[in-house]
């Protein structure tokens, strides 16, 4: 079988700019390798910002029926975090194998738990795309810079993460953060794109 680095790039448009990666996502909270891998790269096509995944999954499934449920509680799970420069804001997306999309803008992290969650989602015009090949599960995530406020992709800050559940119902955690601590809603630990640290 071919690399899934290899596997992810095949599964990239020829518009998408790559700005980092293809990078793996390593197991939360021991920095080990995850018991089923994950690859990502992050770029832009257009105006959007894209995040592009391959995941070796073997019990691919989400229990989601709707957009905006507690998806990474029900299944499988690809999370994208954003953060605009000089914003204590940020936002988090997910997608489900099945096309289901969570889209959260969240207050500054040391506040998170003190907004409603139904106060928390919004559309910032997220677009998924899913496909399931030789046991690898290729996602994408699609969001409008403008939609977050962003006049570039130079300088966001972010996280790609994943909820990989098995059989026996316990997800493994995989991140691209620097230190997951605080758990992943931990901006000064996630990336910044166009630095040393992607």
């Amino acid at each position: 079988m071919k690399s899934l680095e290899s596997l992810l790039r095949q599964s990239l448009g020829e518009s998408l700019e790559i700005l980092a990666g293809p990078f793996a996502l390593h197991r939360y909270p021991d920095w080990g390798e995850p018991a089923e891998p994950c690859a990502a790269v992050v770029g832009v096509d257009g105006g959007d910002w894209v995040v592009a995944s391959a995941a070796v999954d073997s019990h691919l499934h989400n229990r989601a029926t709707a957009d905006n449920q507690f998806t990474w509680d029900l299944g499988d799970v690809m999370e994208l975090f954003l953060q605009v420069p000089g914003h204590e804001d940020y936002y988090e997306f997910h997608s489900t194998p099945e096309g289901r999309r969570l889209q959260l803008h969240l207050p500054d992290y040391l506040k998170l738990r003190e907004t409603p969650f139904a106060a928390k989602i919004c559309d910032c015009g997220l677009v998924v795309k899913n496909a399931v090949r030789d046991g690898v599960w290729f996602c994408e995530m699609r969001v409008p810079l403008a939609r977050i406020g962003a006049a570039a992709a130079k300088g966001l800050r972010y996280a790609v993460c994943r909820y990989n559940y098995g059989p026996a119902g316990e997800p493994e955690l995989s991140t691209t953060m620097t230190d997951a601590t605080r758990g992943f809603h931990n901006p000064p630990n996630w990336l910044v794109l166009g630095t040393k640290e992607d």
